[in-house]
């Protein structure tokens, strides 16, 4: 506890009297977090990035998929590791058996994600195969190797009986309490965020307002919430930005909502509270000093 007093008396000289506008750094920090806690609203977390998507990852993916319809399985079999190409030979049955008469009238990528380990790049498609009457999502896994060529990991079909987009959809019926409770714990954390910034821009004299925006939006811990399966995840040793957010994996995924402990939006209020109280005594006079006496007038003398 005295520790965070220290840090809070040591932060407190950032209040000095400046009535400056609000800076590029500022209102660009006011852009990020709204992008960071809100983006997933604009339907896909890939948004505003569209431009790193993996393409020609994706229409790899898409042909290998294809070889299904295709009957091709000497094809498929070689994008596999050659340690799982006889599974492919093994399976490639019961899998062009999950596949709805006639040729899919849509295909959409609902998700894609990308990661990096010992060398070795990983990607993960989701794509989603509309018929006339039935609906078919495809799972693929690959894998490149450093100077090797992408190689099929994985390839899983699941039929549906209704879009992704509806089943995931938004809805606010049949939700136990627990989850209406995270959701409420959500919306107060995301006030506390906000007044924490409001109060920041607001406070007068206030210097490297961008600073502060910044300190609001730390979090330690996350907790991510499924709000239509319900699951959860918890990282114990996140730190980082933003403390929360409402995102969408991909057009047809579920919403989720994360959340950290608001450290940074409590420190910063804390500060701003603290510096306004300093200014305060400060322009209070001392009632120690000793009274005022005027000095007689000449003519007053006898």
């Amino acid at each position: 506890m005295q520790q965070l007093q220290a840090a809070i008396t040591h932060a407190a000289p950032l209040m000095s009297q400046d009535r400056s506008p609000l800076t590029i750094g500022t209102l660009l920090v006011l852009l990020l977090a709204f992008l960071s806690v809100f983006g997933g609203t604009f339907g896909t977390v890939q948004w505003p990035f569209s431009g790193l998507r993996p393409d020609a990852e994706i229409a790899f993916s898409q042909r290998l998929v294809s070889a299904l319809w295709e009957g091709q399985e000497d094809k498929l079999a070689e994008a596999f590791r050659p340690e799982l190409r006889k599974d492919v030979h093994d399976h490639f049955g019961a899998m062009t058996a999950l596949l709805p008469s006639g040729q899919p009238k849509q295909t959409d990528v609902f998700s894609w994600a990308i990661h990096r380990q010992d060398g070795s790049t990983y990607y993960t498609f989701g794509f989603e195969y509309a018929y006339e009457h039935a609906w078919l999502v495809a799972s693929v896994s690959l894998q490149r190797e450093p100077g090797g060529p992408l190689q099929l990991t994985g390839l899983h079909l699941t039929p549906q009986v209704e879009p992704l987009e509806v089943q995931n959809r938004f809805a606010w019926s049949g939700k136990p309490a627990t989850q209406w409770a995270l959701l409420a714990i959500w919306v107060a954390e995301l006030g506390l965020v906000l007044f924490a910034m409001i109060s920041c821009l607001c406070a007068e004299g206030l210097r490297r307002k961008w600073v502060c925006l910044l300190i609001a939006l730390f979090g330690i811990g996350r907790f991510t919430l499924d709000w239509h399966t319900g699951a959860y995840s918890i990282q114990l040793l996140y730190l980082g930005l933003p403390t929360l957010g409402a995102l969408k994996a991909g057009q047809g995924s579920p919403w989720c909502f994360q959340l950290s402990l608001p450290v940074g939006a409590v420190f910063l209020l804390v500060m701003l509270h603290q510096s306004k109280s300093s200014r305060a005594r400060q322009q209070v006079p001392s009632s120690e000093s000793p009274p005022h006496v005027d000095a007689p007038h000449p003519a007053e003398k006898s």
